[in-house]
């Protein structure tokens, strides 16, 4: 089994609250158990910007499809997390409402229903029992 695979395999098998112990071995001379593979590796990123309600969220496709797949967390707003302003997010992928561009310019945020916002992500969290992983850059 390659290491491609048994991250697969991993991903498939998790269950979201079961606490996991697993070693993982390379078959390769000289080399080991190399340790305990995290709970947390079964998951999923949400880039913010791209997560619109249409997508699946706000109907709860995204939940049942994380749940069937016993995802553990989700990273938001992944990738994003230096241009995400949690305060007055922007809505948009590479806009920061901390921006003196977007201040001067006098941009407003993209429409709510065009991307998730902090209290929606917490909520699939919540509905998934997934464990949140935010990230903030300050």
């Amino acid at each position: 089994m390659t290491l491609l695979h048994a991250v697969l395999y991993l991903s498939a098998a998790l269950q979201p609250a079961a606490p996991l112990n697993v070693t993982l071995s390379i078959d390769a001379a000289g080399v080991g158990a190399l340790g305990t593979v995290s709970p947390f590796l079964a998951s999923m990123s949400i880039v913010y910007a791209w997560a619109p309600n249409a997508a699946g969220y706000a109907n709860g496709t995204i939940a049942r499809w994380a749940n069937e797949h016993h995802l553990n967390t989700a990273r938001y707003p992944a990738g994003m997390a230096s241009y995400w302003n949690w305060e007055n997010p922007s809505g948009m992928m590479g806009e920061s409402t901390l921006s003196p561009e977007w201040i001067k310019s006098g941009s407003t945020p993209a429409p709510a229903p065009l991307w998730m916002d902090l209290e929606e992500y917490l909520s699939l969290c919540n509905a998934t029992s997934m464990t949140p992983l935010i990230g903030a850059y300050w």
